[in-house]
């Protein structure tokens, strides 16, 4: 797992990455072939400064699948608890539509196997953001180096500072 800094010295505030062999969040295993993507923008409470998403590309391609979801409950260790957000598992479903079209913007189909939100802090637009770099990372032959995940990052989100 590794930590990008979107704001240099705001502690949390960043992209989290989880890749094959790293444990994901709310299992105790380390992953195979899964790989994660967490966000935390720094602004607890607003509506758009959290999402976690994670999965593998669809085999055969076709269209983004969820679950099961193998977390539930509160996730203690998530960036956005930095800032005073209760963070659970899982995917609401309003977001799903948003972690589709995020999955079709990035060029891939997804099985999403572990997710937590905000429960102050996450929105459609959030996760629709972090479903794409999360396309971006799952298409990489090898780790990306961070500068190259963060201009990535920047494209995407169309966040600068």
């Amino acid at each position: 797992m590794r930590f990008i800094p979107t704001i240099p010295g705001r502690d949390g505030v960043g992209l989290r990455l989880f890749a094959p062999g790293d444990v994901l969040p709310g299992t105790d295993e380390r992953s195979t072939d899964e790989v994660a993507v967490e966000w935390a923008g720094g602004r607890g409470g607003h509506p758009t400064s959290y999402a976690l998403i994670g999965g593998r590309e669809q085999p055969r391609g076709g269209v983004t699948e969820f679950g099961p979801l193998r977390a539930t409950g509160r996730f203690e260790g998530a960036l956005a608890s930095v800032h005073v957000d209760d963070v659970r598992f899982g995917l609401p479903l309003e977001y799903r539509d948003a972690v589709r079209a995020g999955s079709e913007r990035g060029g891939r189909a997804l099985h999403v196997g572990v997710a937590a939100h905000g429960v102050m802090g996450s929105s459609a637009l959030a996760f629709g953001w972090v479903t794409e770099l999360l396309c971006f990372v799952v298409g990489c032959q090898e780790p990306a180096p961070d500068d190259e995940v963060l201009d990535t990052w920047r494209s995407i989100s169309r966040i600068t500072r």
